[in-house]
């Protein structure tokens, strides 16, 4: 057997920051439940980079005063420096290390009800999907579909597409990269998830994706990524504003159509019952850009 080539760094996180919350959410997160190795407060998780993939072990560093996460990071093929920059790259959005919470928190200043969630989750940088892309076809998987329907779906996509790699005596699979299932008709999607509208969709996701790079996504103006998304196959209002905020980090405005937020809002803002979407546009405007932190938030804390 050929030894997995390995090499370790340092990423830097932008303070406040909590780790452990980090950890807690990805223990409770439904979609990547088989991906993702939380054991002793380190986080083992496997992303496909250029058609490999890498399996990244993750920890705190000790000094509170300058958070910081080490990683360890396993390949079946040599390293170099463009790769471990791709990988930094990667996980670093993925936790949302250089997110900056403080103007967040002032904002929160004041407000009785968010006020003692943000100290329960103080240092929290939101978890997304490894990928926007991984959102997308998450989005089209779970949509009118059950949590356990959807995770086998999800299950067969990666078995077929995804290229694995053994650490310590586990298989680890990473989900494909758009171009990938881009070359499968959507037939041998549709095979493959046994579904017959929702394999044409995943199929078209990813030809989509194949073809755009997510960096301008996430920099691009807000409407112009939200119509980008809308004109995929599959993607309809709530899947792209979904995308947008927990695929590509954009906090400029709530989700879409989600009846479990606005559940949560009625909850902590001591209403009879779930919100309106009008209420909790009202409620989320003393957040501006924060927005969907706040969402966030309120739906992470339970």
């Amino acid at each position: 057997m050929t030894p997995l080539a390995t090499t370790s760094g340092i990423l830097p996180v932008i303070p406040p920051f909590s780790f452990d919350h980090s950890l807690d959410f990805m223990a409770g997160f439904g979609p990547l439940r088989d991906d993702i190795q939380v054991v002793d407060r380190t986080a083992t998780c496997t992303l496909s980079i250029a058609g490999q993939a890498i399996v990244a072990r993750l920890i705190a560093t000790p000094d509170a005063e300058r958070p910081a996460l080490a990683y360890t990071l396993w390949s079946g093929a040599p390293f170099n420096m463009l790769l471990v920059q791709a990988v930094e790259r990667r996980l670093s959005f993925f936790l949302s290390l250089q997110d900056q919470l403080g103007p967040f928190y002032e904002l929160a200043e004041g407000d009785e009800s968010f006020s003692p969630i943000v100290q329960q989750l103080h240092g929290y940088h939101q978890v997304k999907f490894p990928s926007a892309f991984e959102n997308a076809v998450w989005a089209v998987l779970s949509q009118r579909n059950t949590l356990t329907s959807a995770r086998t779906m999800r299950s067969a996509l990666v078995a077929r597409y995804g290229a694995q790699l053994e650490v310590d005596g586990r298989v680890w699979r990473a989900f494909p990269e758009p171009a990938v299932i881009a070359g499968a008709t959507s037939g041998e999607v549709g095979s493959v998830v046994r579904h017959t509208q929702k394999g044409p969709a995943v199929a078209a996701v990813a030809d989509a994706f194949s073809q755009v790079d997510e960096r301008w996504l996430q920099i691009a103006p807000y409407d112009e990524a939200l119509r980008w998304l809308l004109t995929i196959h599959g993607i309809g209002p709530w899947g792209a504003s979904f995308v947008m905020l927990r695929g590509l980090g954009r906090m400029e405005r709530l989700p879409n159509g989600e009846r479990k937020l606005l559940a949560a809002i009625g909850l902590h803002y001591n209403r009879a019952g779930p919100v309106s979407e009008r209420e909790a546009a009202v409620l989320a405007a003393r957040y501006g850009a924060y927005q969907g932190y706040w969402a966030h938030y309120l739906r992470a804390v339970g």
